[in-house]
């Protein structure tokens, strides 16, 4: 691993998985807040770590190591973690890996001293270990404490209620701040999971009015609007009626009830707001003084479209270099069909038993109504696809070799149609992760 990190004052919150992952490695992860995760550390193999000051809050196993050693937790703060600390070994690593051969990967020697843990469902659970310190920590409405593992052994309680002064606490910080000033980041509004949003410009910084769908059912779609301090109003829309609320503040939350069509009509929900309050900053770095209007949307364009999709086995042969892979693929026959509304793929596998993982192919055909206007088909492909209107090729990305970052297999073409129009996806999977989406927009 890479070693002798200091990681310090940070808040890793609300991670997707892991706060911190320290694997293979020594390390100081001190001063950190820790909390609403699947596991706080993750420390699987790590060595001579030093785990200080670090305060757990809700997370499914706050402190998580797998064969390490000479380990320490010291005056950290756990919190309502379902499992407070997992020291473990597996009985058994595979005989073909080779770092075990190499590299002491028991389960031993921990410190576990002058940690507060309270509100724990369990606190320690140790499974086959050796010499492990367990000193002068404060146990508070722990459901269970110490779950017992008889493979274990050395496992030593020493004395509770021994409590640490605050100035030790500071003296133990200021040993490894980088300057008197550094605090752990204080909890602020938009702390929790449910303010983790991606807009298509990416993490949404709280900086601009944002309208989000929260849920919709068949008959209402529920909003909520998001952004700096001011008031919103309802200016524009399109697709829904009979609002709940057509003005309002930041954090306010509304329903508009759909306006439902034919069958097989598109979807066409258009919804823009009025923002006016204070400064905002746009997506692209531009600020807008305060008291000046800001308008935002929310857009929501689906066409069904009436696709039958047929399945081919592709020999394993390139078909971008050698073309009569694919065109042998669909002499040799139909190995699945299907029919759906839209294309929207990712396979880790097999599409059907009849087909391999990987080196197969499909085909989309569908017969479409457009009303006029300019439509913008996207296209999101790993490996090659090709795309015809009225048998006229109009993209063209069968050589996915040429592609080096996963941002490169989307692809967009915008076409004017009206009427009806035959559309045609010709696709295949190479190797690896597999995946087919198509999305229409109507401009």
């Amino acid at each position: 691993g890479i070693n002798n990190n200091f990681i310090f004052g940070n808040d890793f919150s609300d991670a997707s998985n892991n706060g911190v992952e320290s694997t293979f490695s020594k390390n100081n992860i001190i001063y950190n807040r820790i909390e609403r995760c699947d596991y706080g550390i993750w420390g699987g193999y790590s060595y001579y770590t030093l785990m200080g000051l670090n305060q757990f809050a809700d997370n499914n196993t706050a402190v998580a190591i797998e064969h390490g050693q000479h380990n320490q937790l010291l005056m950290n703060t756990f919190s309502g973690d379902q499992l407070g600390v997992k020291i473990w070994a597996n009985p058994n690593q595979s005989a073909q890996w080779e770092y075990p051969k190499f590299r002491d990967t028991r389960s031993t020697n921990y410190w576990i001293e002058n940690n507060l843990f309270k509100g724990n469902n369990m606190v320690i659970d140790i499974t086959n270990s050796d010499s492990i310190e367990i000193n002068n920590n404060e146990f508070a409405d722990a459901v269970e404490i110490y779950k017992p593992d008889f493979k274990s052994r050395m496992i030593n309680f020493g004395a509770d209620g021994i409590k640490l002064k605050p100035e030790d606490f500071s003296k133990f910080k200021k040993a490894f701040e980088p300057d008197a000033t550094a605090e752990i980041p204080a909890v602020n509004v938009f702390a929790g999971r449910e303010n983790m949003i991606v807009t298509n410009w990416g993490p949404y910084d709280f900086q601009r009015p944002l309208l989000k769908m929260m849920s919709a059912d068949t008959s209402k779609i529920y909003f909520k609007v998001y952004g700096p301090l001011g008031k919103w109003r309802v200016k524009r829309w399109k697709g829904v009626t009979d609002f709940s609320r057509t003005t309002g503040l930041r954090n306010d939350t509304f329903s508009a009830k759909i306006i439902h069509h034919a069958e097989n009509a598109p979807t066409d929900i258009l919804l823009e707001l009025e923002y006016v309050g204070t400064a905002v900053v746009d997506e692209f770095g531009n600020e807008i003084p305060e008291r000046n209007s800001v308008f935002f949307s929310y857009q929501k364009y689906e066409l069904p479209i009436g696709w039958k999709v047929n399945y081919y086995k592709m020999d394993t042969f390139n078909p971008a270099k050698y073309p009569g892979v694919f065109k042998n693929a669909i002499k040799l026959g139909v190995k699945k069909t299907e029919s759906v509304n839209k294309l929207e793929y990712s396979w880790n596998g097999a599409p059907d038993s009849k087909l391999n993982d990987d080196h197969f192919a499909l085909v989309a055909t569908a017969t479409q109504n457009f009303v006029k206007g300019n439509y913008s088909f996207g296209i999101t492909a790993d490996d090659g696809v090709r795309f015809y209107v009225d048998d006229k090729l109009v993209m063209d990305e069968w050589d996915a070799t040429k592609y080096r970052f996963n941002d490169e297999l989307h692809h967009e073409v915008t076409l004017p149609l009206e009427g009806i129009h035959q559309l045609k996806v010709e696709y295949y999977d190479q190797t690896g992760f597999a995946t087919l989406m198509m999305t229409v927009q109507k401009l």
